[in-house]
Protein backbone atom coordinates (compact mmCIF):
# COMPACT_ATOMS: atom_id res chain seq x y z
CA UNK A 1 0.00 0.00 0.00
CA UNK A 2 3.11 2.34 0.59
CA UNK A 3 3.56 2.55 -3.45
CA UNK A 4 0.60 3.44 -4.22
CA UNK A 5 1.59 7.19 -4.98
CA UNK A 6 4.16 5.27 -7.36
CA UNK A 7 1.36 4.06 -8.95
CA UNK A 8 -0.18 7.39 -9.16
CA UNK A 9 2.28 9.21 -10.74
CA UNK A 10 3.14 6.80 -13.57
CA UNK A 11 -1.06 7.08 -14.65
CA UNK A 12 0.11 11.01 -14.35
CA UNK A 13 2.96 10.19 -16.74
CA UNK A 14 1.03 8.08 -18.96
CA UNK A 15 -1.57 10.47 -18.90
CA UNK A 16 0.68 13.51 -19.96
CA UNK A 17 2.70 11.38 -22.61
CA UNK A 18 -0.81 11.15 -24.71
CA UNK A 19 -0.59 14.96 -24.79
CA UNK A 20 2.56 15.63 -25.59
CA UNK A 21 5.53 14.09 -27.60
CA UNK A 22 7.75 11.67 -25.21
CA UNK A 23 11.21 12.14 -24.48
CA UNK A 24 13.49 10.13 -26.18
CA UNK A 25 14.42 7.76 -23.50
CA UNK A 26 10.91 6.43 -23.37
CA UNK A 27 9.38 3.71 -25.30
CA UNK A 28 5.88 4.48 -26.51
CA UNK A 29 4.32 0.37 -25.48
CA UNK A 30 1.27 -0.44 -27.78
CA UNK A 31 -1.69 -1.64 -26.25
CA UNK A 32 -1.93 -3.98 -28.47
CA UNK A 33 1.47 -5.32 -27.64
CA UNK A 34 1.28 -8.87 -26.10
CA UNK A 35 4.14 -8.43 -23.60
CA UNK A 36 3.01 -5.06 -22.91
CA UNK A 37 4.54 -5.63 -18.89
CA UNK A 38 7.85 -5.35 -20.15
CA UNK A 39 7.82 -2.91 -22.03
CA UNK A 40 5.85 -0.16 -19.26
CA UNK A 41 8.47 -1.62 -16.94
CA UNK A 42 11.65 -1.01 -18.83
CA UNK A 43 9.82 2.29 -19.99
CA UNK A 44 9.11 3.23 -16.78
CA UNK A 45 12.60 2.21 -15.42
CA UNK A 46 14.07 4.51 -17.82
CA UNK A 47 11.50 7.37 -16.71
CA UNK A 48 12.16 7.20 -13.24
CA UNK A 49 15.36 7.09 -13.29
CA UNK A 50 15.59 10.49 -15.78
CA UNK A 51 11.80 12.10 -13.85
CA UNK A 52 13.53 12.03 -10.19
CA UNK A 53 15.86 14.63 -10.72
CA UNK A 54 13.05 16.84 -12.40
CA UNK A 55 12.50 17.95 -15.60
CA UNK A 56 12.52 21.66 -16.43
CA UNK A 57 11.36 20.69 -20.22
CA UNK A 58 8.01 19.11 -18.70
CA UNK A 59 7.64 21.52 -15.51
CA UNK A 60 8.65 18.19 -13.15
CA UNK A 61 10.04 18.46 -9.96
CA UNK A 62 12.58 16.46 -8.18
CA UNK A 63 11.07 13.43 -6.46
CA UNK A 64 14.18 13.40 -3.95
CA UNK A 65 12.61 13.51 -1.85
CA UNK A 66 8.98 12.84 -2.73
CA UNK A 67 6.78 15.25 -0.28
CA UNK A 68 3.37 14.62 0.32
CA UNK A 69 0.97 16.91 2.81
CA UNK A 70 -1.23 13.57 3.56
CA UNK A 71 -1.25 9.72 2.68
CA UNK A 72 -3.56 7.78 3.54
CA UNK A 73 -2.92 4.07 4.19
CA UNK A 74 -5.86 1.26 4.33
CA UNK A 75 -4.22 -2.24 5.29
CA UNK A 76 -6.71 -4.42 4.36
CA UNK A 77 -9.60 -3.21 6.35
CA UNK A 78 -8.01 -3.73 9.70
CA UNK A 79 -5.43 -0.84 10.04
CA UNK A 80 -6.01 2.77 8.50
CA UNK A 81 -3.13 5.20 8.62
CA UNK A 82 -3.03 8.75 8.21
CA UNK A 83 0.21 10.35 7.35
CA UNK A 84 0.83 13.94 7.16
CA UNK A 85 3.81 15.95 6.03
CA UNK A 86 5.14 12.85 4.58
CA UNK A 87 8.81 12.98 2.90
CA UNK A 88 10.06 9.80 0.73
CA UNK A 89 13.63 9.83 0.46
CA UNK A 90 15.39 7.61 -2.21
CA UNK A 91 12.68 8.17 -5.14
CA UNK A 92 15.35 7.77 -8.12
CA UNK A 93 16.23 4.53 -6.70
CA UNK A 94 12.61 3.02 -7.42
CA UNK A 95 12.78 0.04 -9.73
CA UNK A 96 9.32 -1.11 -11.19
CA UNK A 97 9.22 -5.00 -12.00
CA UNK A 98 5.99 -5.43 -12.73
CA UNK A 99 3.14 -3.76 -14.77
CA UNK A 100 -0.04 -4.62 -16.65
Amino acid sequence: MIFQPTLLLIAVYVTCAQATKLPSFFTKCKKSDTNIGVCLVQSGNAGMAQFSKGDDGYHIQSFSPLKLPEMYIDVNGGLYINLTDVEILGFEQTVLKKAK
